[in-house]
């Protein structure tokens, strides 16, 4: 789901569930960061994301957990350059515009709509003069839909209590592949390591294939142990 405050322009995009989740565990508003008068774009999309996206200013702002430690990495939203082409079609009954750019080595078909004066969209997609509408890259091997649009005051919950490891984007998918190279090795390092005193061999087993199952990232920089 997209946050998008009206007043700022600041925006969050973080997966329904998690919104929820965090509504629910952290509800003392001491925990909590008010978006007044925001609008949300609800999105359907293939995938299922475990990051938040925070749009502030010029910089794009991702948390994200690898096992269970926790991220944060910085981009300018300047990264993600756009062709506008002169394409139109009706999306959700609204006139859309086509663009196009390459974003995490994927390459991207956009829709987005001027009469919604947002410079946003899903995940760290904005910069285009309307909000996106839809949006999937060449291979269809994710899509998102715009499938609502609410207007209302959200107050989104963030944890206090966890500080993110702050590191470059770089070294964010250099320890994200090492993760997915060697599970059941990172699960066991680290400050909340997972030490296995028996069934050792099970579990390696079990570790390596559900990540092995995670292999098509949304931004396109998955390598193989050869290459980690």
């Amino acid at each position: 789901m997209l946050l998008i405050n009206s007043e700022s322009q600041q925006s969050l995009f973080e997966p329904t569930a998690q919104l929820n989740y965090d509504a629910a565990v952290f509800s003392n508003p001491a925990n909590a960061e008010n978006f007044p008068g925001s609008s949300k774009y609800a999105f359907a999309f293939t995938g299922t994301p475990s990051y938040a996206v925070y749009k502030k200013t010029d910089k794009l702002i991702t948390d994200d957990y690898i096992h269970y430690d926790f991220y944060e990495y910085q981009e300018n939203k300047s990264d993600i350059k756009w062709t506008i082409l002169n394409d139109t079609a009706s999306i959700s009954n609204l006139l859309c515009q086509k663009a196009e750019c390459d974003f995490g080595n994927r390459h991207w078909i956009a829709w987005f709509a001027t009469s919604l004066p947002f410079s946003d969209g899903p995940y760290k997609f904005c910069g285009l003069p309307g909000l996106i509408i839809k949006i999937s890259d060449s291979k269809n091997s994710y899509d998102f839909s715009l499938i609502s649009i609410v207007e209302e005051s959200v107050v989104v919950h963030k944890q206090q209590d966890v500080q993110p490891l702050k590191v470059s984007k770089a070294a964010f998918f250099k320890a994200l592949n090492y993760y997915f190279n060697y599970p059941f090795e990172s699960a066991q390092v680290g400050p909340n390591a997972v030490h296995f005193i028996s069934g050792q061999d099970v579990m390696k087993k079990n570790v390596e294939r559900l990540a092995g199952k995670i292999n098509n990232w949304i931004e396109n920089y998955r390598k193989g142990k050869e290459n980690n």
